[in-house]
């Protein structure tokens, strides 16, 4: 409850000993009307000015009025009127005509407060209401207007107006106090949030006190509440926070090198790191869903992973499923365990996956969505997982990833809650389409905008050698880590394709069969590119010694190896002789965009 101060008239004693300069009697109550005493008006060097001063003072013609000078650094060159008579547009406070907004510093305002940050700095709007203020002891500034902060520059937008620079605002509370009337107009609180923001970008932390408007609704104003409410009433009013002090950029390099971090230890042995997301990416039907679900079981129970790669410590995983389906996902990680040589039923490996993994499986997760984000945030902050796997991506999300901003908002999103929780992301993607073979590294090849590929730290490829069936290489890519050798992928598995009750995944060495696939593979490019020799029978084509010499191969024997393998294939054919009867070769129709062939185990 506010306790209520009844206010003695001071129109006796100011009449007594009037000012130095001519003030009506009207202005002299008007002044009063505020609170204000005699010595604080005198100080304040208020005064009537008839209608030909004011028209000096302003540049142009409008009636007598109350002057209000500014004591301002360039010896009180500028002051405003408040004119007894309002013009056509209502408005009574004018200004010089041509000048700039200005900060009104109150005469009765210590100006040792203006370097001192230390002292609290009130802001109101309205001249009288800070020459009341400071009489009470608030060291207080006002403002002519709400956005009176700003001003014109010549042919060019607002800025703030240079009196700021006067204040030292760093380090320093700022309390805002506008009229009561702020709590219910839209307009007036966007003028204050945005001098919070320059307040608090020059270093200060400012703050809004509310007034309360009068029973009846009308607006009380600084002056007003301070003639009739204690100084007590006054700071027990709210402050509502409106705007923090920004942070500058940078750090002393000496306080960086000192500081210490959690070092990124390998959470699979040269694979993935704690310290950097990535893919899981490559082409359709090559086993990146089958890797990744592998992947997650093994870190969440301390296994090696394909039997290759060490995991040290087990650690809890976030496994995000939106392409397969719940009964696929169950019948891969019950037939994975077996792999393991584990039960999928046993009570102690459930256990131990109860503690580490976490699975979601087509519960419309979408990374698009905000409240589908909260709830990620939410399992994030309360299950603590080091890895979170999403497969696929272009299932969480709509967005046109070729769009760079777009693919840079998706990234963002992941980018600050891996800063605010610490997990690292294994996203399932795909390469973009292609109709040729592909010349780039993994990280090129992503499907959408190139900032997808900028962004990994740690990803593993997966692409076909040649194409036979079930061959997949696995290219690795980390950002810090020192380079691997690719492996081959062998997937393994007993019982019917549709629902196999053992699968085990096996990195490989790329061995002999692989480099055969590889050769095929440069045969057939090389038939598809280059020159053709002119047929003594049949078409032109590519003899075996040009492919011989192109491929820098001593011998042609593996080269006819590889022809005959791909004549099988129906991928190339003879289609006529040169001299010597030696055979010519061009690739056969449609080869280039043929399918692949893969086994389907993504």
């Amino acid at each position: 409850m506010l306790e209520h101060i009844s206010s003695t008239s001071t129109s006796m004693v100011m009449t007594q000993t009037p000012p130095t300069r001519p003030l009506k009697m009207f202005h002299l109550e008007e002044l009063e009307a505020s609170g204000l005493s005699l010595p604080t008006i005198k100080e304040s060097g208020c005064y009537s000015g008839k209608a030909d001063e004011i028209e000096r003072l302003l540049g142009y013609g409008a009636g007598p009025g109350l002057v209000i000078p500014y004591f301002t650094d360039d010896t009180n060159c500028y002051a405003r009127v408040k004119l007894d008579n309002g013009g056509g547009d209502g408005k009574r406070y004018r200004s010089p005509k041509g000048s700039q907004n200005r900060l009104y510093l109150p005469p009765n305002l210590d100006r040792t407060v203006l370097t001192d940050p230390g002292t609290p700095i009130y802001v109101t709007e309205g001249e009288k209401k800070a020459l009341k203020a400071c009489q009470e002891g608030l060291p207080c500034m006002a403002l002519g207007g709400v956005w009176s902060w700003r001003t014109k520059v010549v042919d060019g937008p607002t800025e703030p107006i240079p009196d700021l620079d006067r204040v030292v605002w760093g380090n320093r509370m700022v309390y805002v106090v506008f009229d009561s009337d702020v709590a219910t107009n839209p307009e007036i609180q966007r003028a204050e949030v945005e001098l919070a923001k320059e307040l608090a970008r020059r270093g200060a932390t400012v703050l809004a006190i509310r007034l309360p408007a009068e029973a009846n609704g009308q607006k009380v104003g600084l002056d007003d509440f301070l003639m009739h409410y204690s100084m007590e009433a006054f700071h027990a009013l709210e402050h509502l926070p409106l705007a923090q002090p920004l942070k500058p950029i940078g750090e002393d390099i000496g306080v960086f090198l000192a500081r210490t971090y959690e070092p990124a230890v390998p959470l699979v042995e040269g694979i993935l790191f704690s310290d950097g997301s990535g893919w899981i990416g490559g082409e359709e039907k090559l086993g990146k869903t089958l890797y990744a679900l592998e992947e997650a079981l093994c870190l969440a129970l301390g296994l090696s992973v394909c039997g290759k790669f060490e995991v040290r410590t087990p650690c809890r995983v976030l496994f995000i499923e939106e392409e397969d389906s719940p009964q696929r996902v169950q019948r891969r990680l019950r037939a994975l365990l077996r792999g393991h040589g584990l039960d999928p039923d046993d009570s102690q490996v459930l256990k131990a996956l109860s503690q580490n993994f976490r699975l979601a499986v087509w519960e419309k997760f979408s990374l698009d969505e905000e409240a589908a984000v909260a709830r990620l945030e939410t399992t994030l902050a309360s299950f603590r997982p080091q890895v979170v796997y999403c497969d696929a991506l272009r299932k969480v999300t709509l967005r046109d990833l070729n769009k760079a901003d777009l693919a840079s908002g998706l990234l963002k999103t992941l980018d600050e809650l891996r800063r605010e929780y610490g997990a690292v992301y294994r996203l399932v993607h795909h390469y973009r389409k292609s109709q040729t073979f592909r010349s780039g590294r993994g990280s090129q090849e992503i499907s959408g905008s190139y900032v997808l590929g900028a962004w990994a730290e740690n990803s593993l490829f997966f692409e076909p050698v040649g194409r036979k069936q079930g061959l997949v290489k696995v290219e690795v890519q980390t950002k810090d880590g020192p380079p691997q050798p690719p492996f081959r992928l062998v997937i393994e598995s007993e019982g019917p394709s549709h629902d196999p009750t053992l699968i085990r995944l096996r990195a490989e060495e790329l061995e002999t069969g692989a480099k055969t696939e590889q050769l095929k593979e440069q045969v057939f490019q090389a038939v598809a590119t280059l020159p053709k020799t002119a047929p003594i029978s049949g078409k032109p084509g590519v003899t075996i010694k040009a492919i011989t010499v192109a491929l820098n191969r001593r011998s042609d024997k593996p080269i006819r190896e590889a022809l005959k393998t791909l004549e099988a294939e129906g991928r190339v054919q003879a289609v006529g002789t040169a001299a010597k009867q030696a055979d010519l070769y061009e690739v056969c129709t449609g080869s280039l965009a043929s399918p692949l062939g893969m086994p389907s185990v993504d």
